[in-house]
């Protein structure tokens, strides 16, 4: 069984990882000269499909513990006598539990909205793709970040009441001195 402390230091130590092999391009530039620099040209072959290759296993491994954190909350959920004795004990605990269930199932549509946003990116990079086709796919990893928004207003009753109290205020009309 992964602890929750194991799984953060798994995804941490991933992310972390990619990331700073993500980050090696700039201290080993080995850049081509070309007038109208296009990033499928500068960046090596190689790279690309190593940096695909990272991406897709750090985007496996954080799966993986999604995974393990949502059958985990399951387990626990069907653990939970319903005894009267504790009746009041469990309506709070189940609330709870529905909570951080919410809370996980957030995170794991964050986690597959930056899959479908950037591997196709990605992927077209890896390949060389260029035109109309790279365009899209910029565009789409690009998206991510709007779409990320999207999901805590849809997804999350709090956020929307404070957004929501955030667009009612108005501003002070008169200034007092």
């Amino acid at each position: 069984m992964v602890s929750a402390r194991r799984t953060v230091s798994i995804i941490a130590g991933a992310w972390c990882g990619a990331s700073a092999f993500g980050l090696s391009i700039l201290y080993n530039n080995n850049f081509k000269e070309e007038v109208g620099c296009h990033s499928q040209t500068t960046i090596s072959r190689s790279y690309a499909w190593i940096r695909l290759a990272l991406f897709v296993s750090t985007s496996l491994i954080s799966g993986f513990c999604h995974l393990s954190i949502q059958l985990t909350a399951l387990r626990h959920m069907r653990q939970i006598d319903v005894a009267k004795q504790v009746a009041k004990r469990m309506r709070s605990l189940r609330g709870t539990t529905a909570s951080s269930l919410r809370l996980i199932k957030t995170f794991f549509i964050m986690y597959l909205l930056l899959l479908v946003c950037w591997l196709p990116g990605l992927i077209a990079f890896s390949l060389g793709v260029q035109g109309a086709l790279m365009n899209v796919v910029v565009i789409l990893a690009e998206l991510n970040a709007v779409l990320n928004i999207l999901v805590y207003i849809l997804g999350n009753r709090q956020f929307r009441c404070a957004v929501a109290d955030l667009l009612a205020q108005r501003p002070p009309t008169e200034m007092s001195i």
